[in-house]
């Protein structure tokens, strides 16, 4: 097999897996940064400058840049980065395997290409989120006021996507412009769910009928999953975005990713003093207190595992105390609905208690109790019903966490001005210091909270890995305790002897760890071979009939047209187990030397090493019913034979 990683992203990998007659793409991504150094999409025109503070100064040179601070952030809708393989890789695809609506984001750009002949495979549940979450993205582009674009579209090549356009100020993009995109239609999201194959849970597919594929729980959102990959020589086992923390979704399951020979990390949680718990309880206290001072809490979310564990951990604050008693759960996105009723749509993919619900009948979740009694409220926009009944002191979850789109800047248009209302980002892949610079001048108050699910180096090194048991653990080199920085990013893993980094854009190579063994063809059955398939793609497979002879642990093979030359059996078939002590004392007394090298306690068997060294060896397997003999004096190994056959039973 060989591997290589397209992604220099640890917790977003893509990944291409080279096997004989198969190639496979493990999930896509898209950078987000990419959002970062653009201007936000206002929904409407007439915000005023004093009351709406996001960046309004022009740059002396470019019309289409503003500037605030020596940050530049572009006037025109943002653009996303696919991470993709190049074209030839992607012409050369069987498979892609999505493992969760992060992933899934990408693939739009990926059916662009006019070769791609390859199948999707990912489960239904995120078809149908990810989905959802596209179409709201769309959403946010068509609302959006502009009126006109200060780029001239003239040009080939816009003046800001040249890298060293921004070298001169401080927020210069982590990646080439160049490589940006435009954002995909509506149009592109239905031909893409035209083209995907929805599998379950814990079902087997093969690809080219070579490879088998299984996609197992992760745990991170509703339909997320890890993948088990066999070759027939070598078992794979891909594990990312996982977690163990589940309030709602199927949890994490690993046992059949057990014994594999390679264990594919991504998506995990370097800080080691984090905890998810207290994060959440951290988040609890920040809406308390902005309520308390009647004020209104924003969550910038589009992740649907954070929507769901939101709304879950909210409820009760809201619920169970009196002073909170007129607060209300305020989800505003396109889909708002859609999102909502989802949530019960696939028990099969939630936790025991939730799933358990649905057989009796009982709505899984509570959030249709919580609509009935006016503390959730679902609004699909900025409309006239949301205008007149939002409250000052309230909780409002809208998107988008990148705070360049959606509803969330017309609400810190309306609560950015004071100081007693807060903003919370709970995405970790979208950090303030990267986001918040067109806001900063607001009074609001900002918190950086995220909610990571990853697995953390305590449940990897002392559960994970120690099940899993791998022969070798491959993690990126973003994790490698040598090439530690000052941000404490390595995630050292002491609970395996074998782990290996990778390098983005680097090919490696693994072989089996196994033996093959060798089997010697007669003439007379290799000209009767006919092989037939590429070199390529294909591998060549030919049926051959003949005798298999196992003599001395050689396998030869030959032609039937030969089977007269071999005679019957004459010698005295012996079956049962070895009397390992019977047998080493009657070794003793052919005067060779010898060393035991196993505990004969158990009596299932044991080696022992002709001497001196090199000269031979016996091993005695009792619970296989196997011995096998290496002796190069044939007259030494004959009576070692006659001596072994003495402690076994005959016919």
């Amino acid at each position: 097999m060989r591997f290589k990683a397209y992604s220099w992203l640890p917790e977003q990998p893509c990944h291409y897996l080279q096997f004989d007659g198969c190639n496979i793409l493990l999930d896509t991504c898209t950078a987000t940064t990419s959002f970062d150094v653009f201007m936000p999409m206002i929904e409407f025109s007439n915000y005023s400058p004093e009351s709406f503070p996001v960046p309004a100064n022009n740059h002396p040179r470019h019309t289409f840049l503003k500037t605030c601070d020596n940050l530049g952030y572009v006037d025109t809708p943002p653009e996303i980065h696919p991470v993709l393989p190049p074209p030839h890789v992607i012409r050369s695809l069987d498979a892609v395997l999505i493992s969760n609506i992060q992933s899934f984001l990408a693939l739009p750009y990926l059916i662009f290409q006019d070769d791609f002949r390859g199948l999707i495979y990912t489960t239904e549940p995120v078809i149908e989120f990810a989905k959802v979450l596209m179409e709201d993205m769309v959403t946010f582009y068509e609302r959006s006021a502009r009126t006109h674009v200060k780029v001239d579209r003239r040009e080939e090549v816009p003046k800001w996507k040249v890298y060293d356009f921004w070298n001169t100020l401080n927020n210069k993009p982590f990646s080439n412009p160049n490589q940006w995109m435009e954002i995909f239609s509506r149009e592109d999201i239905i031909n893409l769910v035209a083209r995907i194959t929805p599998i379950f849970l814990n079902e087997k597919i093969v690809i080219n009928n070579c490879i088998e594929c299984i996609a197992t729980p992760s745990g991170h959102h509703i339909g997320s999953c890890n993948w088990v990959i066999k070759n027939g020589m070598q078992k794979i086992s891909y594990i990312t975005s996982s977690s163990i923390h589940h309030t709602h979704n199927k949890c994490f399951e690993y046992h059949l990713h057990e014994g594999a020979d390679i264990l594919l990390l991504n998506s995990m949680n370097v800080n080691p003093t984090y905890s998810f718990q207290a994060s959440l309880a951290t988040i609890k206290g920040i809406v308390s207190q902005t309520l308390a001072e009647k004020g209104t809490v924003i969550f910038p979310v589009c992740s649907v595992s954070l929507l769901l564990e939101l709304i879950i951990a909210l409820a009760p604050i809201i619920i169970g105390n009196t002073t909170f008693s007129d607060c209300v759960i305020n989800y505003v996105a396109p889909n708002a609905k859609t999102m909502i009723a989802y949530a019960s749509r696939f028990p099969e993919y939630l936790v025991s208690h939730r799933r358990n619900r649905c057989c009796e009948p009982a709505d899984p979740f509570e959030f249709n109790e919580l609509i009935r009694t006016n503390k959730l409220k679902l609004y699909e926009g900025l409309t006239d019903d949301l205008s007149k009944n939002l409250k000052q002191s309230s909780i409002i979850i809208v998107g988008h966490p990148s705070l360049r789109m959606g509803e969330v800047i017309h609400f810190l248009y309306v609560f950015g001005n004071a100081q007693k209302n807060s903003i919370v980002q709970t995405e970790p892949n979208y950090p303030f210091e990267n986001i918040y610079g067109p806001y900063k001048s607001f009074n609001i108050k900002s918190f950086m909270c995220p909610l990571d699910y990853s697995l953390d180096r305590v449940y990897v090194n002392e559960k994970l890995i120690p099940k899993i048991a791998p022969k070798t653990v491959l993690l990126p080199e973003f994790y490698n305790p040598q090439m530690t920085d000052l941000s404490g990013n390595a995630f050292l893993v002491t609970a395996h002897h074998n782990v290996e980094y990778y390098k983005y854009g680097e090919t490696m190579t693994f072989k089996p760890t196994f033996g093959i063994k060798e089997v010697l063809i007669s003439e007379g059955s290799l000209s009767t071979l006919k092989l037939t398939g590429t070199v390529e793609r294909d591998i060549p497979l030919h049926s051959l009939k003949g005798h298999l002879s196992a003599t001395d642990n050689n396998l030869t093979i030959s032609s039937y047209d030969h089977k007269n030359v071999y005679k019957p059996l004459t010698k005295t078939p012996f079956y049962g187990k070895v009397n390992v002590p019977q047998f080493i004392q009657e070794l003793g007394n052919l005067n060779c030397n010898f060393s035991i090298d196993s505990d004969l306690d158990d009596f299932d068997g044991c080696i022992i090493t002709l001497q001196p060294p090199g000269t031979g060896s016996i091993c005695v397997n009792n619970q296989k019913q196997k011995t096998l003999i290496k002796c190069p004096d044939p007259i030494l190994k004959e009576k070692i034979i006659n001596t072994l056959t003495r402690t076994l039973n005959s016919f």
